[in-house]
């Protein structure tokens, strides 16, 4: 049986993924990711690539039980909030990763080395807040930011201390930054290379660069 948090005035749901939102968290991501997420778009992701990518992790998923879908009085999946915790291995199968993700793979895991060199993490202690989308007939209504808030409550009531992201876009770094969080390292799009390639030199002037954020939880009052 699935977990709800909160149904709110407009009937739109917030629960945790279930083995029955896996198909509707999915085709959410695959469809957001590859039309406009910055660095999908620069590398090229397609619909396909960035599916692939989320199977990879619905296990995981499935697993911790921290990740949250938004859902219409339908059913239908209209947002998604995939998280995992950040102090456990990443999914074997991530060698399958489509080719196109290689860069951005590279990028990210280069910030996350950084935070790990600098603080100590361990299972049960970060939340994190990897694959944010919502669908394009649910933008401006506040179900992204609902979507964040709910992952942070769920991540105190776990007993997490922190929550950490990487915010590819300015969508995303506004939507972080509003719900508390900070910016600790970034990467910018017009220095990353990999293989040789400035891959992400397009989105440069627009997004300015990949940005680590972080936010400690006040454990002691349980606020987020």
């Amino acid at each position: 049986m699935s977990t709800t948090l909160l149904t709110d005035p407009r009937g739109i749901r917030y629960q945790l993924l279930d083995a029955d939102t896996v198909p509707g968290m999915t085709s959410v991501l695959s469809e957001s990711f590859s039309r406009y997420e910055p660095p999908a778009l620069a590398a090229g992701l397609s619909v396909a690539d960035v599916g692939v990518l989320v199977t990879i992790f619905v296990p995981k998923a499935l697993t911790e039980g921290l990740t949250i879908v938004a859902t219409e009085p339908s059913g239908q999946v209209v947002g998604t909030m995939l998280n995992e915790d950040f102090g456990t291995p990443p999914p074997e199968e991530l060698h399958r990763a489509p080719a196109a993700f290689a860069p951005i793979g590279a990028m990210l895991e280069d910030l996350d080395n950084q935070y790990r060199a600098a603080h100590r993490v361990r299972p049960g202690s970060h939340l994190h807040l990897f694959m944010l989308a919502v669908a394009s007939t649910q933008g401006g209504r506040g179900v992204a930011q609902t979507l964040v808030r709910l992952s942070l409550e769920e991540a105190v009531r776990r007993r997490y201390t922190t929550g950490v992201t990487e915010a590819t876009g300015r969508v995303s770094q506004r939507v972080f930054g509003k719900l508390g969080f900070r910016a600790i390292y970034t990467a910018p799009y017009a220095d990353v290379t990999y293989q040789g390639r400035r891959v992400f030199a397009s989105i440069a002037e627009a997004h300015g660069g990949a940005v680590l954020m972080e936010r400690v939880f006040e454990t002691d009052s349980g606020a987020v």
